[in-house]
């Protein structure tokens, strides 16, 4: 039988671990690797894509 108590909460960790890799790329542009998960480096990965590919001009002129 699945223990389902433990799959419902794992998911919330690997979602946290990402956004604390984005936030990191985003807030503080430094990575900590030590003792991260792949989510966290995915998320770090991501947030940096953002940053590289964000617009020139945040104006509302459309």
């Amino acid at each position: 039988m699945t223990d389902l108590k433990n799959n419902k909460i794992r998911p919330f960790f690997h979602i946290k671990n990402f956004k604390d890799g984005v936030s990191d790329a985003i807030l503080s542009k430094n990575m900590i690797p030590d003792g991260r998960s792949s989510e966290y480096k995915e998320g770090y990965d991501f947030g940096m894509f953002l940053i590289k590919n964000r617009p020139n001009s945040l104006s509302s002129d459309n």
